[in-house]
């Protein structure tokens, strides 16, 4: 049910509906009474002989019956009806409850479409009238206020879709004639039917997985299918359904049946996977229903406690024999099939962080344990998802897990690496951290980045390219989630914007420490990443650059109550890595537009104009700006002389071929070559010409001799197009109070962009590696 609907929902019909069907109670039990004294009462006071003894007299009884079973399904069905009204009513109500409590905080909801919603501030401090008070609130009362409603909507959810089919069962359960059965209310009809159904559910998947498996079971793996989906929102039939399987039988069941529904082909395969792929999508969203406790005031009763998340670790480090259908002795191990099912749904942080942990640690013992065990058949799959891996690599699904859960991403990739100090067979928070580089703890954040594009080339699909690296292309997404705090951001364009906690700024910190000290690992699979969660960190990178960190933390004019990023080392390197890839720079450099445009406007909105604080405050804003393009574009540079040097080293090479047989149709190598540079043709048209000019061994000296150079002064000649033009348009944007001449302002704010551009371009300079662009 979605925001609109409840909270504008009157449920009349549904009033109108009780109200017919408690008249048709009523005549029932009449009609009951009636045929039960009259027509059964004589039926037995008669004497019957001869075949009317046996034959009528039953007839008469059941006819009798009829009528007793149609006034208790007539008195079920008004049951289920009046209870689903009475609970519909209260979830709106605590609806428009929880919104009048948000509206006291200065919070109230958009409805953003399709049933979805976002909690936001009505009136902004900074935009509130003057002398107006504005109620003050945390980001833990805007979360809270989100959360709440989300779960009544759900409720509400629960309760209509539940009626529905509870009610089509009833109809449905007497083949002819009415349904004897007796519910006092929604919710006992509905966990009978959900009980009955999960033990099906069970009973269908040890078939599948039986003798046969799915090519002889393709009509109980439809009915399975089914009954999961129907049921895969739902707490308790999760919970039933993975508790009569257990942990052991949970990831048996799966590797199993994906295993296998991949292993067939021709006929027997059509239509096995892309059931199997339901499954898989389904079995993730009700594990994660089932492995959240809930919370202190909304405990889940359907929770599956500790020891079962515990067991199914322990079953995550056994093998599976699939001998019957990947080869004999081929063994797989249990997380990889979780690794598969974790891909999706919304968990419980402690779960998914514990399993999660358990699973590097049995990476980092053996990082070969899961190649050394994937089978021969190349098209034997766990994961049916089209991107992601064939799931033989199971921290993939792992981190995509993590994409979709930030509050466990943020959680995870705040910890180190642990190894099974205390022998009990599985790694929690109890065992000891592995060493990393400079005697201190190995971190998540390093472990990942460290880890080489090719460590899951195995994993691929048949066809797919060495560049499609799933690992690296989930570690992305995964740590854009841990942090900004918001679910698979890179999607939803960072529209779902949550406060930074310590915990968040605290991974992002590691990231530009860890990139910036070694920017080689910024690649270009990674680049697109690292350019977004720069910009969401943009207030936070200009603050350090500009020095402006302790004003926006201790209370200054632009204090803001969130956690912000200390990036005291490695920053420049950071940002220079962020410059020499496409992707990144553009992301980073778009987001800076749109931050100097609005802190410009929010310095004139708040400074005095007097004693010349509006231009002191717009020329700092202009000179950060202009540190920060510069920089970028130190690294744009960079990345274009490395592909012209590799241009360049090519043809030298080719130059030696061509002397050797007194050819320089060699030289057209180059020419190609330098096309593919990112800056200026002009550089590849100079250094072509020369040697074309030179002999053959002053030309191979002469082509990147100078070339940097270049490529510097023709930058900082391009500084207008680049940051003084964009800056100007900016300016020319800005409200300024009436009465204030704007042009005053302008030659000082160029002035300090233009040298924050040149100290950016230095500092660049100053740190840049020249290290390769992948």
């Amino acid at each position: 049910m979605d925001f609109e609907t409840l909270h504008f929902g009157n449920f009349a019909a549904l009033e109108t509906a009780v109200h017919d069907w408690s008249g048709m109670v009523k005549k029932l039990k009449t009609l009951e009474t009636q045929a039960s004294r009259g027509l059964k009462g004589r039926a037995e006071k008669a004497n019957w002989s001869g075949v009317n003894a046996t034959v009528s007299r039953e007839f008469i009884k059941k006819t009798a019956q009829e009528f007793a079973d149609a006034h208790t399904q007539a008195t079920t069905i008004r049951n289920i009806l009046r209870d689903t009204r009475g609970e519909l009513i209260k979830h709106r109500d605590d609806l428009k409850a929880a919104l009048q409590r948000g509206r006291k905080k200065n919070l109230t909801v958009r409805d953003t479409g399709k049933g979805g919603f976002s909690v936001e501030m009505i009136v902004h401090p900074d935009r509130a009238a003057k002398g107006t008070d504005v109620p003050d609130h945390t980001p833990e009362d805007l979360e809270s206020l989100r959360d709440e409603l989300q779960r009544i909507l759900n409720a509400a959810t629960e309760s209509d879709t539940t009626a529905d089919r509870v009610l089509r069962e009833i109809a449905n359960m007497a083949d002819k004639g009415f349904s004897g059965v007796s519910y006092k209310d929604r919710d006992s009809a509905v966990s009978d039917m959900r009980d009955a159904e999960a033990e099906y559910a069970a009973k269908l998947a040890k078939e599948i997985t039986g003798d046969g498996g799915t090519a002889r079971h393709y009509e109980e793996l439809k009915k399975l299918e089914h009954l999961i989906d129907i049921n895969s929102e739902s707490p308790e039939f999760s919970a039933d359904f993975y508790k009569k399987l257990g942990p052991d039988g949970t990831l048996d069941f799966y590797t199993k049946m994906s295993l296998n529904s991949t292993a067939l082909v021709g006929p027997e395969a059509a239509g096995r996977t892309t059931l199997v792929h339901h499954i898989q999508d389904d079995m993730g969203n009700m594990l994660g229903l089932a492995t959240n406790s809930g919370t202190a005031k909304h405990p889940n009763p359907y929770y599956l406690g500790d020891r079962w998340t515990t067991q199914l670790m322990r079953a995550g480090r056994e093998e599976v024999d699939v001998s019957r259908f990947a080869g004999v002795g081929t063994k797989v191990y249990g997380y990889q099939a979780l690794g598969s099912i974790i891909r999706h749904g919304e968990y419980d942080k402690d779960f998914l962080t514990s399993v999660a942990r358990d699973m590097v640690a049995m990476d980092k013992e053996n990082p070969d344990v899961w190649r050394e065990n994937a089978p021969l058949d190349q098209n034997l799959a766990f994961n049916l998802d089209k991107t992601g891996g064939k799931g033989f690599y199971p921290l993939t699904g792992m981190l995509e897990a993590m994409s979709n859960n930030p509050d466990a991403a943020t959680q995870f990739f705040n910890e180190g690496v642990r190894e099974d100090s205390n022998k009990d067979g599985i790694v929690t928070l109890a065992d000891d951290t592995v060493k990393g580089s400079h005697g201190r703890a190995q971190g998540m954040v390093d472990y990942f980045l460290d880890q080489k594009e090719t460590s899951d080339w195995f994993d691929l699909r048949t066809g797919e390219k060495a560049e499609a690296v799933p690992a690296k292309h989930a570690l992305g997404p995964a740590l854009e989630a841990a942090v900004s705090g918001q679910a698979n951001p890179q999607e939803s364009g960072y529209t779902d914007r949550q406060p930074h906690t310590k915990q968040m700024t605290d991974v992002f910190e590691r990231i530009v420490d860890k990139v910036g000290g070694e920017p080689d690992l910024m690649t270009s699979t990674l680049s697109g990443s690292m350019g977004r969660m720069s910009a969401e960190y943009i207030q936070d990178i200009n603050a350090n650059l500009g020095g402006d960190l302790d004003d926006i933390e201790k209370g200054g004019a632009r204090y803001d109550g969130q956690s912000h990023a200390h990036l005291d080392k490695n920053k420049e390197q950071f940002l220079d890595a962020i410059g020499r890839h496409k992707e990144s720079y553009e992301t980073l450099s778009s987001a800076q537009h749109e931050f100097t445009q609005g802190s410009m406007q929010y310095a004139v909105e708040h400074t005095p104009v007097k004693d010349g604080d509006l231009r002191a405050a717009l020329s700092h804003i202009a000179h950060t700006d202009g540190k920060l393009n510069g920089i970028l574009a130190g690294g744009q540079i960079d990345s274009a002389l490395e592909e012209q040097k590799d241009a360049n080293d090519e043809y030298n090479r080719n130059l030696d071929r061509g002397a050797a047989s007194g050819s320089f149709a060699a030289g057209m190598v180059f020419e190609a070559a330098a096309t593919r540079a990112p800056i200026a043709g002009e550089l590849a048209g100079w250094a072509f010409d020369s040697v074309l000019a030179e002999e053959i061994e002053d030309a191979k000296k002469d082509p990147y001799e100078g070339a940097a150079d270049h490529v510097r002064a023709a930058y900082q000649s391009s500084l207008g197009d680049h940051t003084l033009n964009p800056l100007k348009a900016q300016l020319d944007n800005l409200t300024f109070p009436k009465g204030t001449d704007s042009d005053i302002y302008e030659d000082a704010v160029l002035d300090e962009s233009e040298n924050g551009y040149s100290n950016g371009l230095t500092m660049q300079q100053n740190v840049g590696t020249n290290h390769a662009t992948k």
